[in-house]
């Protein structure tokens, strides 16, 4: 399984960098932007819509999306998380909940601090955001918490301090590595959370 899942990883950017939509291999796309896999499916978005193939073949099982605002439409961009048999599309401070073949099925709005990653982990939701320190209510740090099913923050596990302030000089100690400090990356296995932290990656 693991080996299928490397080629389709390999034929995806072998798509996006070279072949294109003259390349007969998944036609469907035009411009992808995201790969996932999960539960025997390929899921690829093509902002506004997401394309879902058989692992086992990568035929054409089902596709879904539009561009808009409206209940099961998508605006801006798109991420995908997987619950319960459910496809959860996280798009410009909403979630929207499509089964496997396509349909729409509800839709929640979102804080707007969830704007920088969030991640599904059993009931709880981890969350990576900018929030001003405690002691020190002028500085802004960047930072990854959980939060329950209702939205409300449960606690903060990891802190990071942004290199970017609110009318103060940008910190040039963390100019060589803003791409990284603009967001903390983090992901969710097995309701374990692996944050890249100073050093690597350490799980929580």
């Amino acid at each position: 399984m693991m080996k299928k899942i490397i080629w389709i990883i390999i034929l995806f950017l072998l798509y996006v960098t070279v072949l294109g939509e003259d390349g007969g291999l998944l036609k469907e796309l035009v411009n992808p932007s995201r790969l996932y896999v999960d539960g025997g499916q390929v899921f690829v978005v093509d902002f506004p819509r997401v394309y879902i193939y058989s692992l086992e073949d990568l035929s054409l099982e089902a596709s879904f999306g539009k561009e808009g605002e409206g209940p099961g439409e998508m605006r801006g961009f798109a991420r995908l998380m997987f619950d319960d048999g459910d496809i959860i599309v996280e798009h410009h401070m909403r979630f929207s909940y499509f089964s496997r073949d396509g349909k729409f099925l509800k839709e929640r709005k979102i804080p707007v601090s969830f704007n920088r990653g969030v991640q599904k982990m059993g009931d709880k939701w981890v969350v990576s955001h900018t929030d001003q320190r405690k002691d020190k209510p002028d500085l802004t740090d960047l930072t990854v918490n959980i939060y329950n099913d209702t939205f409300e923050r449960e606690r903060e596990i990891y802190r990071l301090p942004y290199y970017f302030q609110l009318n103060k000089p940008i910190n040039a100690i963390y100019l060589p590595e803003a791409d990284r400090r603009s967001g903390i990356r983090f992901f969710v296995h097995d309701d374990e959370i692996f944050v890249e932290g100073e050093q690597g990656e350490a799980g929580s």
